[in-house]
């Protein structure tokens, strides 16, 4: 895998995990602390002011969704472009960059197997 590949694994994960960790605490804060507020403590607390967690919750879901539209936006630029180097063959063409996937399917003597359905 490309260095630019795992980079863009690693923003989209971040991307999705802040989305998740947004939605959880902007929205299901009060859910979610009753419910470890249960098991440690065997009781019910109602949180009172809690509108900054949930602006916090949003922030943070916002830079989520952010992270992973750029993430999105850098895909599809590396994807349209001539030198898109997932699909590769090292052995045969020696590092050759393929321009499709239709092109980076070849056959182990070199030549393309839509050569040969002529």
């Amino acid at each position: 895998m490309k260095l630019w590949t795992k980079k863009l694994v690693i923003l989209g994960t971040t991307g999705i995990f802040l989305i998740t960790i947004g939605i959880v605490v902007g929205f299901f804060w009060d859910n979610v602390y009753n419910f470890f507020n249960k098991i440690i403590n065997d009781n019910e607390i109602e949180m009172e002011n809690n509108s900054n967690i949930f602006y916090i919750g949003v922030t943070i879901l916002i830079i989520g969704v952010i992270i992973f539209i750029i993430t999105m936006i850098e895909i599809f630029i590396r994807s349209r472009s001539r030198k898109f180097e997932i699909f590769q063959d090292d052995d045969l063409n020696n590092k050759k960059n393929y321009s499709t996937a239709f092109d980076a399917m070849s056959i182990s003597d070199g030549h393309y197997w839509k050569d040969r359905l002529i």
